[in-house]
C-alpha cells in the first residue's frame, strides 16, 4: 500500500483534481492495470490501455504508451498512433513531431497531419513553430522555411531567417555569410543579400544597414532611402526623424527630405509641430518647416492638451501653441525634450 503515497500517484491525484471537467471526454487512471483510459461523462469511453493520456484541446488529446506518444480524438480512436519519441500539439490541423535515434544525439524533425499522413518526413534537426502559415526548419546548421503542405519553399541554405513582418507580401529576412537579404514565399530574392543588418518592416518600411549608415527599404524591397544616414525615427505623421553629419531634419515615406537637415535635434511630428534645438535653444516648426515658436528656450516639453511647460532666462512657465502665458500643470516638467 505504501505505493499508493509515491510521487507517482500524488500527480496522478492533482492531475484529476485539476484536469476534471464536469462533461465531456475524461482522461482517468486505472490504478488496478496502472494504465490511462477515458471516460465520457463518467461512463467508460476508452479501456485502460495507455501509460498516460493528456487533457483533450479541440478534440484530441496525446497519449503515451511504451515512451511513444501519439493522438486520439474524443471518440477514442487513434488518429496518431504512438510512434513517436514526441509529438507537440496541434495547429491548424498539423503537429511537429520528433524522432530520436537511440544511442545517438540525433533527433529528427518532421510535421504530421490530424490524419496521420506524414507530410514533412522525419529529416530536420529542428523545425520552428508555424507563423502565418510558414515554418522555420533546420538542416545541418543552415536555416530554410516550409509551409503548411510541407514544402521547402526557402532552401536549408541560411544561417539567419527571420519573419520580416511586411504586411504587404510573406517574405523572410535572411542571413549568409555575414550579409543579409529578403527572400519572399516563393522562395525569391527580392532582397539582394548585401546588407550588413534588416530590420523587420515598421510603418511600411525596414530599415537596412549597410558599413554603419541606416536607410529605408519598401514592401517590394526597392531602397526609398539611401543608406547614408547615422539615425532614422520611428513615422510620427508620415515622417521620420533622420540624422546625418550631426544635424537632423525629416523624411517621408518615399526617402525625400521634407525638414532640412538644419537642426541639432527634432523631436518628431505631433499633431503638425515638432520641436527643434539649435546652439541647445528650443523652438517649434511646422510642416512646412516654419517656426512657429522662435528657437529661444532653453527648455521645453512636448505639448500636451496644447500646452508645454518652457524655461527662459531662469525662468519657468506654460505656454500654448501661440507661445501665450497659460495656466499648465507641473507633470509637464516631466516631458521635456
Amino acid at each position: 500500500m505504501d505505493k499508493l503515497f509515491n510521487k507517482k500517484y500524488f500527480l496522478i491525484g492533482l492531475f484529476s483534481l485539476l484536469y476534471l471537467p464536469s462533461d465531456a471526454q475524461t482522461p482517468y487512471y486505472d490504478l488496478k492495470s496502472d494504465k490511462w483510459g477515458v471516460k465520457n461523462n463518467g461512463r467508460i469511453a476508452v479501456k485502460p490501455q495507455y501509460d498516460f493520456i493528456g487533457v483533450f484541446r479541440d478534440g484530441k488529446a496525446q497519449i503515451t504508451l511504451n515512451k511513444k506518444q501519439g493522438y486520439i480524438d474524443e471518440t477514442g480512436r487513434e488518429i496518431i498512433h504512438p510512434k513517436y519519441w514526441a509529438i507537440y500539439e496541434f495547429n491548424q490541423g498539423r503537429a511537429i513531431f520528433i524522432n530520436h535515434i537511440n544511442g545517438t544525439q540525433i533527433y529528427q524533425w518532421g510535421v504530421v497531419k490530424d490524419n496521420g499522413e506524414e507530410i514533412v518526413p522525419a529529416k530536420y534537426h529542428r523545425i520552428g513553430n508555424y507563423e502565418n502559415g510558414f515554418a522555420v526548419v533546420s538542416l545541418i546548421s543552415k536555416l530554410g522555411v516550409i509551409n503548411t503542405s510541407g514544402v521547402e519553399i526557402v532552401k536549408a541554405k541560411y544561417d539567419k531567417i527571420i519573419w520580416s513582418n511586411n504586411k504587404a507580401i510573406n517574405s523572410f529576412i535572411v542571413e549568409l555569410n555575414g550579409k543579409q537579404g529578403i527572400v519572399s514565399e516563393t522562395g525569391e530574392e527580392t532582397v539582394p543579400l548585401k546588407y550588413d543588418n534588416i530590420a523587420p518592416y515598421k510603418d511600411g518600411a525596414a530599415q537596412v544597414t549597410a558599413q554603419k549608415k541606416i536607410g529605408l527599404i519598401d514592401h517590394f524591397g526597392k531602397e526609398i532611402a539611401a543608406a547614408k544616414y547615422e539615425c532614422i525615427g520611428s513615422f510620427q505623421e508620415n515622417l521620420a526623424v533622420v540624422k546625418l553629419n550631426s544635424k537632423s531634419g525629416c523624411i517621408d515615406k518615399r526617402g525625400k527630405e521634407i525638414i532640412p537637415l538644419q537642426y541639432d535635434a527634432v523631436s518628431g511630428f505631433f499633431d503638425g509641430y515638432a520641436i527643434v534645438i539649435i546652439n541647445n535653444k528650443r523652438g517649434v516648426i511646422n510642416l512646412k518647416n516654419e517656426i512657429i515658436i522662435p528657437i529661444k528656450y532653453d527648455s521645453m516639453s512636448y505639448f500636451i492638451k496644447g500646452i508645454s511647460y518652457v524655461e527662459s532666462a531662469g525662468k519657468e512657465f506654460f505656454i500654448n501653441i501661440k507661445e501665450e502665458h497659460v495656466a499648465g500643470e507641473p507633470y509637464l516638467k516631466n516631458f521635456r525634450f
